[in-house]
């Protein structure tokens, strides 16, 4: 579920326009490859964590490069996780005072959604764990009631023709689908360790979440292009919310768009409790700290300032998601993880060796 949420995230609400742009109505085919791509990532991410049972990411990185170059990559990638982190907050504050609380100044959202996922951290992550079975539970009826009541003003001629663009066109635009939803979910690698039911469970838990919550933004991208054409959909910042406008039943239920906005927030709260808890256990790891509370707040404290500093606007928040944001995901979630399995076969007799003698060791 954990796994779920995180996939889909700011996913729901972006990928369908950034598609839409690059592959008009073949957007739902660009969805299919980022999904087919993105079960390719997460597997690679299970084979990794498989190696190091126990291990979380960034004990990984320290056994594999060692302690020195180890940690700077570590912090690299704890500096990473908070950047995410901010930049997910900023997306929450940006949407809900554009879309629906436009007198309320975006710091006070920021820093009551931030205090919000200190507060969820602070229970602990199994009782995290256990909320996202409720909130499944909310999600799934009103996902499932929003997607009913579209069908009746789908128009399938807007996805027609097929097949337009050609095979890297289609790739090039799921790229975008893979690094939003797939590749930051390399901070997933810190609770892996936790799942009580082993390495097999953990594995078949990331994959087919991952799936799930890539075929859920997949019908979402569909039913934007089918109701509302891909120009349209192309030019819209926020489709499927603007998609939930377009429903009405009858003369007595309309603007069921919160459904949306609902769907939307429980979605990123729990991804942010997933980046903040990946950011301050590496913190915890890293220095041998012992008690990971202390960490909360401060950590609240400066993932609300950047969202606010770095991201003072829209435009700048969306230019900086366009082009940094994939650069930097490839790189730190997708380019340092192959770099750790390409060292790992170099050294694979060595640590193998390295862990005999642990288990041996009075």
């Amino acid at each position: 579920m954990l796994v779920l949420f995180f996939t889909i995230g700011s996913s729901i609400i972006f990928v369908p326009s950034h598609l839409a742009q690059h592959s008009e109505q073949d957007a739902w085919i660009a969805s299919i490859m980022g999904i087919l791509g993105s079960i390719v990532i997460v597997y690679m991410y299970t084979l990794l964590a498989g190696w190091f049972p126990g291990l979380n990411y960034i004990a990984i990185n320290k056994k594999i490069f060692g302690g020195f170059l180890g940690s700077i990559f570590s912090i690299f990638f704890i500096i990473l996780v908070i950047i995410f982190a901010a930049i997910l907050l900023a997306d929450a504050g940006s949407f809900l005072t554009t879309q629906m609380l436009p007198k309320t100044p975006p710091v006070i959202i920021n820093a009551l959604l931030a205090l919000l996922v200190v507060v969820a951290l602070r229970l602990g992550l199994n009782t995290l764990a256990l909320s996202a079975e409720i909130l499944l539970f909310i999600f799934l009826i009103f996902f499932s009631f929003l997607v009913l009541s579209t069908l009746s003003i789908v128009d399938t001629h807007n996805l027609l023709p097929v097949f337009q663009k050609n095979i890297g066109t289609l790739a090039d635009s799921s790229l975008f689908y893979i690094v939003i939803s797939t590749t930051n979910s390399l901070v997933l690698l810190m609770v892996y360790p936790y799942v009580s039911e082993g390495v097999k469970k953990a594995k078949k838990a990331y994959l087919f979440g991952n799936f799930v919550g890539g075929v859920l933004v997949f019908i979402v991208t569909i039913l934007c292009i089918a109701v509302l054409s891909a120009p349209l959909t192309s030019r819209l910042t926020y489709p499927s919310y603007y998609l939930a406008k377009q429903i009405t039943i009858g003369d007595a239920v309309s603007r069921i768009e919160a459904l949306m906005a609902g769907i939307w927030i429980i979605s990123i709260f729990l991804k942010l409790c997933l980046y903040f808890f990946a950011a301050i256990f590496g913190i915890v790891h890293l220095f041998r700290l012992k008690n990971y509370k202390l960490l909360c707040y401060p950590i609240g404290i400066i993932v609300t300032a950047l969202s606010i500093i770095i991201f003072p606007n829209v435009v700048v928040q969306r230019n900086f998601v366009g082009s940094t944001v994939v650069s930097m995901s490839i790189f730190g979630f997708l380019f340092i993880p192959i770099l750790m399995m390409l060292v790992y076969s170099i050294r694979r007799k060595s640590l193998k060796a390295q862990n005999k003698t642990l288990e041996t060791d009075p």
